[in-house]
């Protein structure tokens, strides 16, 4: 009589790892089989994992063997062995596998692992390794002058597309986004500007491209001239003794404008100097009753800006 008590019995079940041996019964690797050394995108010509994954030393590659108990190479699996390629623990590749369009080998950082399929529902691995595909690099120059008048941003100007670059070293079209690019400084120069990566860009290339290059840009340069302003003096009339206010006039008095538009908005250029009167072609140092002409002396607005005087103005 009594109560039946139940048992509950738990049972672990270990299965050890099939091992594998090469030919001559050493541990098996995977850079046995491929060269796994650091690369370059497209090193070789190769651009797919179908081509960066072929074995190594097509003639001599060892064959991979299951190993036996006595530490043997036992039976030959080399073609049930496939390569699978992973990136952040997702698949990218597996050489077992038919694909539409065949995986590219990107530039980035994998594992990559050997597996012995030895039927459709039973795999094991036989050895893995990480694998690095580094950038190539991509040189961009320009074709002919890049230019521009100030207009005090270093944005490169409007026109400026793909075509106007050259791409060297590419293994395949890159495209260029232009307003990824700017000038290294925003200022007017005599001399070359540098032409850069536009502000928080890491890359002026658009597109899947884009991930497999770094991009040089040495020696691609641009200029940025002055911006032409036409200023016009005001006409104004004084009373004989109203020195000071002919003088206050002369640094204030006068219209400016862009001589090739309107200026863009926000571009106000500051002025120093002033303008003085001529009679003829003299110098006026003292201020008669009279009618002069009115022309630059030293008005400026800096280096950024080219001041132009109408021929004469009274």
């Amino acid at each position: 009589s009594g109560t039946t008590t139940g048992h509950k019995v738990e049972l672990t079940l270990n299965f050890a790892q099939m091992s594998f041996v090469n030919s001559d019964g050493a541990d098996y690797k995977v850079n046995m089989w491929m060269n796994t050394n650091e690369r370059t995108y497209g090193q070789d010509g190769k651009r797919t994992w179908a081509e960066v994954c072929t074995k190594w030393g097509v003639a001599a590659y060892p064959d991979v063997h299951i190993r036996t108990e006595d530490g043997k190479a036992g039976e030959k699996v080399t073609d049930k062995v496939k390569v699978v390629v992973k990136q952040n623990g997702e698949e990218v590749y597996d050489s077992f596998k038919t694909y539409t369009e065949a995986p590219k080998a990107n530039a980035g950082t994998y594992t990559i692992e050997l597996i012995y399929q030895k039927d459709e529902n039973t795999s094991y691995s036989i050895d893995s390794t990480s694998f690095t595909i580094k950038k190539a690099t991509v040189t961009i120059t320009a074709n002919g002058t890049i230019t521009k008048e100030y207009n005090g941003s270093p944005a490169l100007p409007a026109g400026v597309t793909n075509d106007s670059f050259t791409k060297t070293g590419a293994y395949e079209t890159v495209v260029i986004d232009p307003s990824a690019l700017q000038y290294e400084s925003a200022d007017a120069s005599t001399a070359a500007i540098n032409i850069v990566l536009a502000d928080n860009q890491t890359t002026c290339l658009t597109g899947d491209a884009a991930i497999n290059y770094n991009v040089s840009l040495d020696g691609l340069t641009g200029t940025i001239t002055p911006r032409k302003l036409i200023v016009t003096p005001k006409t104004k009339t004084f009373t004989y003794g109203q020195d000071t206010e002919i003088t206050n006039a002369l640094t204030t008095e006068f219209d400016y404008a862009g001589k090739n538009g309107a200026l863009p908005s926000g571009l106000t250029p500051v002025f120093n100097g002033s303008m003085k009167l001529q009679k003829g072609s003299a110098d006026v140092t003292e201020y008669n009753a009279g009618t002069y002409n009115v022309v630059n002396k030293d008005l400026s607005a800096g280096t950024n800006y080219e001041i132009e005087f109408p021929a004469t103005h009274v």
